[in-house]
């Protein structure tokens, strides 16, 4: 897979990632199949975990580009109650994001 740049749009672009944080843009919308999906109803559906927590994981993200180093992020994340996804929440899970990129240094 082609490495997506960590830039302005990437919260829009990477859907299925910031819908776990309910961070899809508002007012954005992507098509799968034949279905229109709106920022409202993804967030609500793919919510898990706390919102504050995208800006920690998107600053990171933007950091570790910048630097040229891997983007690879371990985050402790708060799970939040998702009814949709039968989620109960209320409980904290370890997490490591690994993300498709051209990292100049190991």
């Amino acid at each position: 897979a082609l490495a997506v740049p960590i830039g302005d749009r990437w919260a829009a672009d990477e859907f299925d990632i910031s819908g776990y944080f309910g961070a899809y843009p508002e007012g954005e919308s992507f098509e799968y199949s034949k279905l229109r999906v709106e920022s409202g109803t993804w967030n609500k559906s793919a919510q898990v975990f706390e919102t504050r927590k995208w800006d920690e994981l998107f600053a990171t993200l933007r950091r570790l580009e910048a630097e040229g180093r891997p983007r690879v992020v371990r985050m402790s994340l708060q799970v939040v109650p998702n009814e949709r996804q039968g989620v109960k929440g209320g409980y904290e899970v370890d997490t490591v994001w690994i993300f498709n990129g051209r990292p100049s240094e190991w």
